[in-house]
């Protein structure tokens, strides 16, 4: 069960932080959510098609679409498989019923942190998608989806509560490489800052053809 019904409770809380880079457009055509309450989690971020400014009002759409399905779900008797599959439903519909011009869906990953493991759903028409990482004792495990995917698919990952774990999107995926993540999380901070260092790596690389990047971390707090 997720929210409310959790048959733990610990001394330690989740935090987030975020970030984003803007590419070589002038225009951001990703969103995000994110809220952490106690030992729970809830992110999201929807992207659009950079090719066309228009397409940002999709992903804004998806977004709302999924902050209102969390503050009507999240704490009600609902499974993880339950909230997911409505909320991939739930931003489908939203998209038919207001978007029609769009002709397209944007890319969508939803992720929680709920007793103590990590779930990750995404749906996108890329051919690479965004990226999850776990980072723990040094060491850097990136899960990635390396295919289209169009249907529901959720991951489970049993965390251990010492990890941070960082949610992003493809941008940011092909802008940094592992031994870059890693030296921008080892430090001991917030992941508030950690992901304004993760976005000032990748600005400072003035990389060409700089795709939009967007970044969440998450991490259990004393």
């Amino acid at each position: 069960m997720i929210g409310l019904f959790r048959k733990k409770h610990y001394d330690r809380s989740y935090a987030h932080g975020s970030g984003q880079v803007l590419g070589e457009r002038d225009y951001q055509v990703e969103c995000f959510y994110a809220v952490s309450m106690g030992q729970s989690t809830f992110a999201a971020i929807t992207g659009g098609n950079k090719d066309a400014k228009i397409d940002r009002s999709v992903a804004i759409l998806a977004i709302e679409t999924l902050k209102d399905m969390y503050q009507r779900l999240w704490h009600k008797k609902t499974s993880i498989e339950y909230f997911f599959a409505q909320a991939i439903k739930d931003v489908n519909k939203a998209i038919i019923d207001n978007a029609l011009e769009q002709n397209f869906r944007p890319s969508v990953m939803i992720s929680a942190i709920e007793n103590g493991f990590l779930y990750v759903s995404e749906i996108h028409d890329n051919i690479y998608g965004g990226a999850v990482y776990l980072y723990r004792n040094g060491k850097l495990r990136e899960i990635r989806n390396k295919r289209k995917i169009s249907v529901l698919r959720i991951s489970r990952i049993k965390l251990s509560g010492n990890e941070i774990v960082l949610i992003a999107s493809k941008g940011f995926a092909s802008s940094l490489v592992e031994s870059e993540i890693i030296s921008c999380l080892s430090d001991t901070k917030h992941p508030s800052q950690r992901c304004q260092l993760l976005r000032s790596t990748i600005l400072q690389k003035h990389l060409k053809n700089q795709d939009n990047a967007t970044m969440i971390a998450i991490e259990m707090m004393s």
